[in-house]
């Protein structure tokens, strides 16, 4: 690794990597060759920080990403030494960069955006004098706890159901860290901490023990220094610049020399330039290998591709999915290709492997021939935002649920929210929501929280109360399944018509379909995998399909809709996808093309920003088949 460095660290010019130097400017890396030197220069020089500037947050994002998983093959499988700095005012962009400020003291490896670096933030000293670590059995007085949770932007909220807030309930204290996965319940006797339990927000009820609790501010210090003042000046800094500034039209420059980022020990300034293909060059292009999807007929080219190429070869997946599918590819095409776990992928002396891992896309550095999804099926996984921890709002908004609201309980009827009080009742003592009725109140312990609704109703509408004990509610209730039944008598009915009528049956799986399938960059999730099979085995049935697909938002819907979409293709059926919006039309249109890049299938999209002219050219290819 040493000897690569410095075939493309210019070794005339560089000596010793640790002597202060001016800036060295280096033209003939780009993209995830970058990432890789990032990788070696840390995993070298270990007792240094090393600072990643880029020029937007999503190039920093996906560089992080690239140097974590070329970390992780130099050193084992460990790449936690890595951390991003996400551009983000929100509490879990900003515990993240505080995080990544703490814990990179030496060795580590910061990358983020030149705005990040260069905007206010806690400074380190301040920031370990101000995060809280709370134990069992420490004593802390609540209020100077709930001053310096205030203080560090968390928001007071009755009950917690999201990342940075908190709620105080006699003895109790909830909060939300943004780094984890479940919110905290801080139970106190007197000012003693008597227990740290995390909590579901759905039910409210403790689930699990925590020995520790490290509290970090959720907002920034707006009167702090730099980040970049933060880092010790004896560290590294590698300035990215991917078409930014001039050329990307807008946005601040990064150049090579900024003040910003001059007072480090070794500046490594990576030039647009790219010399890759060039005899002299360390990093060489992909292309002309038959590697890459658009020099191949489909997948199953490649086995071919990797027999003619002299050198090593290692396959990047995401997916165990994938990487079985492309070994089962590779043998159709006597081609073994082992799998190697990535914490022994260094060591490793075989001719080819195929390892688990994210990278955005392959190098070519002579002798050894790293290829991605993107090289092999003509794309790579976009970065997928945090989609949070699948929390489901109390009631529907914890936070628009406040004094006077309506209520609907289960079994007593409508009420009015009074608030949260605690309370003490046949021998159980906690939290309890107060609900007014019409001739009395009724006290709801937190975890019973799943029995109320809010109540919902046209605009203006208020109404009666109901008496706690009343048989009216039940009589109410009664009316409503009566009707509920006569309706799914109807249903019943309808669906029993259907069941006679006959529908296409499609054909069965085919090797492209597993193909397809094989080529999504996820894990399924088992309600996703488990909907799919239903689905699937509808459409080979002869009955008529009639199904609702529901889900949250980044469940995986689109997806099942894709899968499905392929099959009818593949028997020469045409399929329509109808969206709400304009811009959804494009976006759903923009992932079609992505997801189905690597297969011969005609994809196209009807809106109102396309011409009439386009239009009827679209309507006319429709009509034609």
């Amino acid at each position: 690794f040493e000897e690569f460095v410095n075939r493309f660290a210019c070794p005339k010019e560089t000596g010793d990597l640790t002597e202060a130097r001016k800036p060295l400017l280096i033209h003939n890396l780009k993209d995830a060759s970058r990432s890789l030197f990032a990788a070696i220069l840390s995993t070298l020089n270990r007792d240094f920080t090393h600072v990643i500037v880029t020029g937007r947050d999503g190039e920093a994002r996906r560089l992080s990403g690239d140097i974590r998983f070329f970390s992780e093959v130099l050193n084992g499988g460990d790449g936690s030494h890595v951390y991003l700095l996400p551009e983000g005012d929100d509490p879990l962009s900003v515990t993240t960069r505080l995080r990544g400020l703490i814990n990179s003291r030496s060795g580590g490896v910061l990358v983020g955006s030149r705005d990040v670096f260069l905007s206010s933030a806690w400074s380190v000293e301040d920031l370990k004098r101000t995060a809280i670590v709370l134990n069992p059995g420490m004593e802390f007085q609540r209020e100077d706890l709930v001053g310096a949770i205030l203080r560090m932007g968390y928001r007071r909220r009755s009950l917690v159901s999201d990342l940075g807030e908190f709620s105080e309930r006699g003895w109790i204290l909830d909060i939300f860290p943004p780094e984890l996965d479940k919110p905290v319940r801080i139970e106190f006797f007197g000012d003693e901490i008597e227990a740290l339990k995390t909590f579901q927000v759905d039910s409210q009820r403790s689930d699990g023990a925590v020995q520790d609790l490290t509290i970090l501010p959720v907002r920034d210090d707006a009167e702090g220094p730099q980040v970049i003042d933060s880092i010790p000046s004896e560290s590294f800094c590698c300035l990215f610049d991917p078409m930014h500034g001039a050329d990307a039209g807008d946005g601040p420059v990064l150049r090579c020399g900024d003040d910003g980022f001059s007072g480090f020990m070794r500046t490594f300034c990576f030039d647009r330039i790219g010399l890759e293909g060039r005899e002299n060059a360390p990093v060489k292009a992909l292309a002309g290998y038959g590697f890459l999807h658009s020099e191949r007929r489909d997948v199953f080219g490649l086995s071919s591709a990797l027999k003619g190429y002299e050198g090593a070869v290692m396959i990047v997946l995401p997916a165990e999915a994938q990487i079985e599918r492309i070994r089962e590819i590779l043998r159709e095409g006597d081609l073994i290709v082992p799998f190697v776990d990535i914490k022994d992928i260094a060591g490793y002396r075989g001719r080819y492997a195929v390892t688990k891992g994210r990278l955005s896309e392959g190098v070519n550095l002579g002798e050894t021939v790293v290829l991605t999804e993107k090289e092999i099926f003509g794309r790579r996984s976009a970065y997928k935002p945090h989609k949070g921890f699948g929390i489901k709002r109390l009631i529907e908004n914890t936070e628009d649920l406040k004094e006077g609201d309506f209520i609907v309980h289960r079994d007593h009827g409508i009420g009015s929210f009074i608030g949260l009080q605690h309370h003490r009742a046949g021998g159980h003592e906690g939290e309890a929501m107060v609900i007014e009725y019409a001739e009395g109140r009724l006290y709801l312990p937190l975890h019973n929280i799943g029995l109320i609704r809010k109540y919902k109703a046209e605009q203006g509408v208020v109404p009666l109360l109901d008496r706690l004990g009343s048989r009216k509610w039940k009589k109410r209730k009664e009316r409503a399944r009566k009707r509920i039944r006569e309706m799914a008598r109807k249903l019943i009915s309808l669906y029993a018509h259907r069941e006679v009528l006959t529908g296409y049956s499609f054909s069965p799986d085919t090797e492209l379909h597993r193909e397809f399938e094989a080529f999504f960059p996820y894990e399924d999730t088992p309600d996703q995998r488990r909907a799919w099979e239903e689905i699937k085995a509808e459409m080979e049935s002869k009955r008529a399909m009639d199904r609702l697909l529901c889900g949250d938002v980044g469940f995986g819907k689109t997806e099942v809709a894709m899968r499905a979409a392929f099959k009818a293709v593949y028997d020469n059926k045409q399929v329509a996808v109808l969206v709400p919006t304009t811009i959804l039309a494009e976006q759903h249109y923009r992932n079609f093309m992505a997801r189905f890049s690597a297969f011969p299938i005609n994809i196209d999209f009807l809106s109102r920003f396309k011409t009439a002219s386009e239009k009827k050219k679209t309507i006319e290819a429709i009509a034609n088949g």
